[in-house]
């Protein structure tokens, strides 16, 4: 009796051993032939899955004997859906290949060729501010062009001094001084105006503003490393013009600017006239100057002779005069003795004279 109960022992653990069986399979890519890691293999109908290892093998072990529905997905190929009959006929993993179900941009050549182009006839991409914008922030801020280069997109101020308010400019995050400034396609002040704050450049006398972002230092010298603007200022016309802005601030500030153009024959003229100035202002109570006291005055004259329709001379000059003051409103205002304070106080005065010539060739 014990040989028979061990006889039916045996055979039902060979039974079971028979009715289980691994699954072992090997994914790969159906049109590169290379195998596919961490593609998920899962028999749905028993809720057993695994992912296959970084050569593409996965295995699932004790799977019931009899066909088996197994899936196989993974991210960028289409899913698929697979029959097996267990136990595997071989020991080799069986193969599965999935379809690229995302399309395959073809490959991208780019070629480039020696040209015979000069650096200067390149097209440059140029932002212009036009007069109609001019205008505008002339009216809201008449003494300098801060506000005016302040609101061009890519361009953000740069404070050099909290208590006089001097400001640069900061083009594709780049230090100040790496901005070059022209006026009339030439450096301002000699290429010494990184020692200028723009808040002392008066609007009023400019027809346009254009601004390159990106390096133009090989046209326009170091400076230009990060950008430049360039400040384009009204010419003579037949027809006389004759602006006065005059401007004053509750926080004590008043801008009194004047501007003339006009032409008679071969003589033209143009005059620009400022005075700015600014009360020292506190105006969060902390003792300190916001608003800086300022006294402000530019002259700038140019007398024009048309030779004739294509040659055209000018002579100009440039005269400013400016005070800045801040720091303890105290100080500033009452001026008391013997209190040892915190004052600051630039003084610039700055003289320049243009001459130049327009030559247009024509064409033969």
């Amino acid at each position: 009796m014990k040989v028979i109960l061990l006889l039916l022992a045996l055979l039902g653990s060979v039974g079971a051993a028979v009715a289980q069986s691994p699954l072992r399979v090997l994914v790969r890519d159906e049109r590169t032939k290379t195998t596919l890691p961490g593609v998920s293999v899962v028999i749905p109908a028993l809720q057993i899955g695994t992912a296959t290892d970084v050569n593409g093998r996965a295995e699932l072990p004790n799977v019931p004997a009899g066909p088996q529905q197994v899936t196989f997905s993974s991210i960028g190929y289409g899913p698929r859906t697979v029959a097996f009959t267990l136990p595997q006929a071989s020991a080799e993993p069986a193969l599965v290949e999935l379809e690229p179900s995302s399309l395959e941009l073809e490959g991208v050549v780019v070629e480039a060729t020696r040209t015979g182009s000069r650096i200067e006839d390149v097209p440059v991409r140029i932002e212009v501010l036009g007069p109609e914008e001019l205008d505008e922030k002339s009216s809201m801020k008449p003494a300098n062009v801060a506000m005016l280069l302040t609101e061009a997109s890519g361009i953000q101020p740069q404070f050099t001094s909290a208590n006089s308010g001097s400001v640069a400019f900061r083009i594709q995050g780049l230090d100040g001084r790496y901005t070059q400034i022209l006026r009339d396609g030439f450096p301002l002040y000699g290429g010494f105006s990184q020692g200028l704050s723009l808040v002392q450049i008066p609007p009023l006398d400019l027809r346009q503003v254009g601004i390159i972002k990106g390096a133009s230092s090989a046209l326009y010298g170091g400076d230009a490393i990060a950008g430049l603007v360039n400040l384009v200022t009204k010419t003579p016309t037949a027809t006389p013009e004759l602006n006065v802005l005059l401007n004053q601030t509750q926080k004590g500030g008043r801008d009194l600017t004047a501007f003339y153009s006009g032409r008679t024959g071969q003589l033209g003229l143009t005059l620009l006239a400022t005075q700015n100035t600014q009360r020292a202002f506190d105006v969060d109570g902390d003792g300190f100057t916001d608003l800086p006291q300022v006294q402000l005055t530019n002259v700038n004259p140019r007398l024009y002779y048309y030779l004739n329709d294509s040659t055209t001379v000018y002579l100009g000059a440039t005269a400013g005069v400016e005070t800045r003051t801040g720091g303890d409103i105290e100080a500033i205002v009452n001026q008391p003795v013997g209190l040892r304070r915190y004052i600051e106080r630039n003084r610039s005065e700055r003289y320049s004279t243009q001459f130049r010539v327009d030559a247009r060739r024509r064409g033969g």
